[in-house]
């Protein structure tokens, strides 16, 4: 049996990471073959005492601001030959870590897995920014196949890809997953798409949750295109006033949801994206600043 160390960045989210501790007891793999390793990412917010942490289970402290820089701390001692990446918010299908090592057994040439993100609402009927992220929100299968890389809410790697690529730029506010993929793929570490490896997630149901994680979006964009240059800036900000043509076919192909629901998802694609330009120059000018995880 492969050891497996599953890493949870949480901050100010108690309640949603014993949700997620929980249905993390109830894997179908073996407790005894794999530790969790909870770093707080808000050190001064004590976890509660009524947090029921189970017996593989250790949390950790990491002042340094950024998820990135709390999965790093959880790096330095995990112990697993497998990383298991995921978010407080997340709650794991029962088998989770079962499929996941099974999949790394029978493909031998695989280093990463990103699996599916399934969403659910929190409404019987879903509101405007809940339809659009049943839309939009963590097209992992997309991530994989064109872009190399997984969201952290549902990756799992060998340890040889990280040994081999580094641990992620606990600098970056956002965007860390897709800046370390992108260094996975040129270190050529293969990625595979797993539909069948789950973790479940709930759509953001308020204009105040989209415009964060928004302006969080917006801060990791700007910190990779600065990497790139001056031009990759000029561009980001540019290509921000353009209609979303990527994403406005991808609604439109959406089969099993009504012409009202696509016409609402792009929409609000299009507000958002402006709304992520705009925050992006406001950065640029000192107006604002980087938001946080």
């Amino acid at each position: 049996m492969l050891n497996v160390t599953v890493i949870i960045p949480t901050y100010y989210d108690w309640e949603r990471l014993q949700l997620c501790l929980h249905a993390l007891s109830k894997q179908s793999y073996p407790q005894e073959y794999f530790e969790i390793i909870v770093v707080n990412n808000a050190p001064k917010d004590k976890a509660p005492e009524n947090l029921i942490i189970p017996n593989n289970c250790i949390l950790l402290d990491e002042a340094k601001p950024g998820s990135y820089a709390a999965r790093n701390k959880a790096l330095k001692i995990a112990k697993g030959d497998i990383y298991a990446f995921t978010d407080s918010d997340c709650q794991p299908k029962e088998d989770w870590l079962e499929v996941a090592i099974n999949f790394f057994i029978d493909n031998t040439e695989v280093e990463r897995i990103g699996g599916e993100i399934s969403l659910f609402t929190k409404n019987e009927k879903a509101n405007w920014f809940e339809i659009y992220e049943m839309f939009f929100a963590f097209p992992q299968k997309e991530f994989v196949t064109i872009d190399g890389m997984a969201a952290t809410g549902n990756m799992i790697s060998k340890k040889e890809a990280f040994d081999k690529v580094g641990n992620f730029d606990a600098n970056l506010m956002s965007g860390g997953d897709g800046e370390w993929g992108r260094r996975a793929q040129k270190a050529a570490s293969q990625i595979s798409y797993l539909k069948d490896c789950i973790v479940y997630h709930p759509t953001r149901s308020s204009s105040k949750d989209i415009l964060t994680k928004n302006k969080r979006l917006a801060g990791g964009y700007l910190s990779v295109a600065k990497k790139r240059g001056a031009s990759s800036v000029v561009s980001l900000l540019v290509k921000g006033l353009i209609p979303p043509i990527t994403a406005i076919k991808r609604a439109l192909n959406k089969k099993d949801q009504p012409s009202k629901n696509k016409a609402i998802a792009i929409l609000v694609c299009y507000y958002l994206k402006l709304s992520a330009t705009f925050e992006v120059f406001r950065l640029l000018t000192g107006l604002s600043e980087a938001e946080r995880i």
